[in-house]
């Protein structure tokens, strides 16, 4: 990749431009390229897909590309067929959607359809689960599994799957380390995580959640299996209620078997591991398994792979375990159970209840038990404690800094020339209003 940098004069009458140094427009110009690059790594994997549904290729040779995001989170009371009034002020409960597009879907039966994009929508409550690395992890799998691509006794092709660059949710050791368990596990022949550029990360996902909250946007939804009926209303979308004991412990059980890619995340976008980079442990051999994952930075000529050795030193000797239903899987264990934040318990009943229709009040504003009163009234008192702590930090400051300026002028003692000038400057103030 050659890149041109030529320094543009600018002469007193023309519009003046910030000026660019070398680096700088380097750094930009590959920034585009690699955007660029990654797309269109994104379009040949689709069309491939597209190309091996259409000629019913087999699984060991099928090549399936697929799409994660999260979606902006949905609320409910949601009220979209009236004004906002009040509640425009008050906290809705939150409800996450996790969606997975498979760019290479077959839609039998429905004239006037193409076969391309549909999306499994994952969609959950605040209270049953975060949006972190493992509730991802835990969604790509169960996805996975429900298509039917997870078979142990028939190993697959290729799986690539592409993300944007979040770091709290996908671009982490947890969903990462997926790449040499799913290729060592026997799913897939190769497996490759591509992540798109920052600041480039539009996607099939984005429209398929429109698609899904077309309808929802206009309706009065009062609770959460409403709003799972209002969301699932799309031919291109399928509604998957997750519950809280869909989440795993994934990234306990991937610290059994690999070793953190610490340093080299941030600045490459694709991890890649295929059946060559896996050397299993000969059969009453004393060495252990070695796995490599091929990283690259973007889809671009001059990026080169850089291997990297995944497999834990001291790891057991045998391939992980992993099977579906997860649940089925030895040592892998669910997530803990979330409780419900007393502080929105208390909101919902105190803000929400004379809103909501009373028929609809046990499932979207309960009343709160006890404890779910007193835990609120402590953090309350707690919070009034470190506000009235940072006011009093606050005049501290603001008195160390004036002494500092004016010394003891301002409220105290005043030495002898201190308090000659001040009486000047009070003599001539009265003089001038006099005047």
């Amino acid at each position: 990749m050659q890149i041109v940098f030529e320094q543009q004069k600018v002469t007193n009458n023309e519009k003046r431009i910030p000026q660019v140094s070398e680096a700088e427009f380097t750094k930009c110009v590959r920034h585009v390229l690699s955007a660029k690059a990654q797309r269109s790594h994104l379009k040949k994997c689709k069309a491939e897909s597209m190309e091996h549904l259409k000629n019913n290729m087999p699984h060991d040779k099928r090549h399936y590309t697929f799409i994660c995001d999260y979606s902006q989170n949905m609320s409910y009371p949601h009220l979209g067929a009236e004004q906002a009034g009040e509640t425009y002020y008050f906290t809705p409960s939150s409800v996450y959607c996790f969606g997975m597009v498979d760019c290479a879907h077959l839609y039998k039966g429905m004239n006037g359809v193409e076969d391309g994009d549909h999306m499994y929508a994952h969609v959950y409550e605040e209270a049953m689960g975060s949006k972190g690395g493992n509730n991802v992890a835990s969604l790509i799998l169960k996805t996975l599994g429900k298509l039917g691509l997870l078979i142990k006794e028939k190993m697959g092709g290729k799986l690539s799957i592409f993300f944007d660059n979040c770091v709290g949710q996908n671009k982490n050791n947890i969903v990462l380390l997926l790449v040499p368990m799913l290729v060592e596990c026997g799913y897939f022949s190769q497996v490759e995580f591509v992540f798109l550029v920052v600041g480039h990360t539009k996607n099939a996902c984005d429209k398929m959640f429109n698609d899904l909250k077309n309808k929802m946007s206009k309706l009065q939804v009062w609770t959460y299996k409403q709003l799972l009926r209002a969301a699932n209303c799309h031919h291109k979308v399928t509604i998957i209620p997750t519950k809280s004991d869909d989440f795993f412990d994934i990234s306990a059980y991937e610290s059994i078997y690999y070793r953190h890619m610490d340093g080299m995340i941030l600045s490459n976008h694709i991890f890649c591991c295929s059946t060559v980079d896996v050397t299993p442990c000969p059969q009453g051999g004393k060495q252990m398994p070695k796995v490599n994952v091929q990283i690259r930075e973007v889809d671009l000529d001059d990026a080169k792979d850089v291997p990297y050795l995944a497999s834990k030193r001291g790891r057991p000797k045998t391939a992980p375990g992993l099977i579906f239903p997860l649940n089925l899987t030895p040592d892998l264990t669910p997530l803990p159970k979330q409780e419900k934040n007393p502080y929105m318990v208390v909101h919902m009943f105190k803000k929400w209840r004379h809103v909501v229709p009373e028929q609809y009040w046990e499932d979207t504003c309960p009343e709160p038990t006890k404890e779910q009163f007193a835990s609120v009234q402590k953090e309350g008192k707690v919070r009034k404690e470190v506000k009235n702590w940072k006011q009093q930090q606050k005049k501290n400051i603001t008195a160390k800094v004036e002494f500092a300026l004016f010394g003891e002028h301002g409220g105290g003692k005043m030495s002898t020339a201190e308090a000659e000038v001040a009486k000047t400057e009070d003599a001539a103030a009265v003089e001038h209003a006099e005047m």
